[in-house]
């Protein structure tokens, strides 16, 4: 399994961990962590991969604005975010 694979299964982890542990979150990040089901089953289905950038870049800004509005909710967040910015570099370097 390639790293990016795996860093896809840690977020999808995570956000499903997320959802547990602070249902408020489920209606928006529910959404991601099917998308990534999708993605980690079928990683080659056309257009998916640029679905699924542009779902990862909104969350991300959603992600952004939790974290800095609810502070009791930054230490789960935290590792979220690093992983959303690390698979987010991979992608824009692939691209150049």
């Amino acid at each position: 399994m390639t790293g990016e694979a795996e860093e896809i299964e840690e977020l999808r982890g995570r956000l499903s961990a997320l959802m547990v542990n602070y249902p408020d979150v489920e209606p928006r990040v529910g959404k991601t962590v099917e998308l990534l089901d999708v993605l980690i089953t079928r990683p080659q289905h056309p257009g998916l991969m640029q679905f699924a950038i542009n779902d990862l870049l909104t969350l991300r800004v959603q992600m952004t604005a939790v974290y800095e509005r609810f502070p009791e909710i930054r230490r789960p967040v935290q590792p979220i975010m690093e992983l959303l910015n690390r698979l987010l570099q991979e992608v824009a370097e692939t691209r150049h």
